[in-house]
């Protein structure tokens, strides 16, 4: 039997320490956060494709420094040219499904 996984979630935060704080204040356990994509540059945003769903922190409550403000500044024309979308709460629900279950197997 299939599942249907849903579509890559990006987490977007200067370090990867606050990518795992973000997905927890959105309520992820460990396991289920191996399924998203964690953001931590303005680099990484290349190639992202129109409508991918992400979750993060006010980008005001980030540090402030040069690296930051790149990433905030990234993920708001992304957001503008509408290749990056806030994640809704029902999708959320979907990542919330594959709690400890790596991602090869839920493939299965």
């Amino acid at each position: 039997m299939t599942r249907e996984l849903p579509r890559t979630l990006y987490v977007i935060a200067p370090t990867l320490h606050e990518c795992v704080m973000t997905a927890r204040d959105f309520g992820f356990i460990e396991g289920q956060m191996q399924h998203f994509r964690n953001v931590t540059s303005a680099i990484q945003l290349r190639g992202t494709s129109a409508g991918t769903p992400f979750i993060a922190r006010p980008a005001h409550l980030w540090r402030r420094d040069e690296h930051s403000d790149a990433l905030a500044t990234a993920m708001q024309v992304m957001q503008a040219q509408g290749r990056l979308r806030i994640a809704q709460e029902r999708e959320l629900s979907a990542y919330r499904m594959f709690d400890d279950i790596p991602y090869r197997e839920a493939r299965q």
